[in-house]
């Protein structure tokens, strides 16, 4: 109940905003929640990227799977492609 009465009333402040800074005022607050570039400070490589994705929006956990793997060989591409097949079949 507690989460539910803090989301209208944020969503009532917003509307109280003026229009104009409604849409800015938003995209900050996203921008802000982010998870921002992954970074392997400790542990292993693959542990931070699961971090790093656990916390990620959809739209940035889309855009740096796509960007990987367009930067991948063809031949990483295929063994990703493989991964991706084995784990959907389990």
């Amino acid at each position: 109940m507690q989460r539910e009465a803090q989301a209208h009333a944020l969503t009532v402040a917003v509307l109280n905003c003026d229009r104009d800074d409604r849409i800015p005022f938003l995209e900050a607050i996203l921008d802000g929640l982010r998870a921002g570039m992954p970074i392997a400070l400790f542990g292993t490589i693959m542990a931070e990227a699961s971090f790093w994705a656990d916390r990620a929006s959809r739209a940035e956990r889309k855009a740096y799977c796509a960007a990987c793997f367009a930067c991948l060989d063809p031949e990483d591409q295929d063994a990703f492609r493989i991964f991706i097949e084995e784990r959907r079949a389990a």
